[in-house]
């Protein structure tokens, strides 16, 4: 027999040990295909009329980057490849928010919230990262690149950026240290 698998998206409010309701953030039909997503934003002081104010982004199976404001889609961005498994938000160290997307094939992409232009796209990247890592008060985003040599050491291929001033590669970071 073959089984009928349904996913519901569901909140649960840790600090008032309660289940939410979903729709704040998510609308019911967009539940089955929703791969990932991130909430930027949760406000809980600000009610109007009664609801949640939320901005949420999510990745879907139909190779789609929506973001929902209060529960309801107002902006959809077209994703470059099939299969986003994880999203995170940076942001940026001009004040802009970037959506970082990574993909089954091992491709990353990172897409400006503001104007939903394609920053950049990576190819062969192992896992990426979002942290201020060189302690400038903003967040950069790290890439760890997949290498093909096996016997070669994983942490010398990566590259660290913020779409501003900071913009590393392995070689570069050394340098800049030294």
């Amino acid at each position: 027999a073959e089984k009928n698998l349904q996913s519901e998206f569901v909140v649960y409010s840790i600090q008032k040990r309660e289940v939410m309701n979903a729709t704040y953030f998510l609308p019911h039909a967009y539940s089955s295909v929703v791969t990932c997503l991130d909430i930027i934003h949760v406000c809980r002081t600000e009610m109007v009329n009664g609801h949640v104010r939320t901005s949420v982004v999510a990745a879907t199976s139909s190779k789609q980057l929506v973001l929902f404001q209060d529960g309801i889609p107002v902006n959809v961005f077209q994703l470059p490849c099939a299969e986003p498994y994880h999203l995170h938000t940076a942001s940026a160290s001009r004040g802009d928010i970037l959506l970082v997307v990574a993909f089954a094939s091992n491709n990353v992409c990172a897409v400006w919230k503001e104007n939903w232009q394609v920053a950049s796209s990576w190819q062969n990247v192992k896992s990426f990262l979002v942290d201020d890592f060189i302690g400038t008060g903003t967040e950069q985003i790290l890439l760890l690149f997949n290498d093909a040599s096996a016997s070669s050491d994983c942490l010398k291929m990566f590259r660290i950026t913020d779409f501003g001033e900071v913009n590393y590669t392995e070689m570069e970071f050394m340098f800049h240290l030294h």
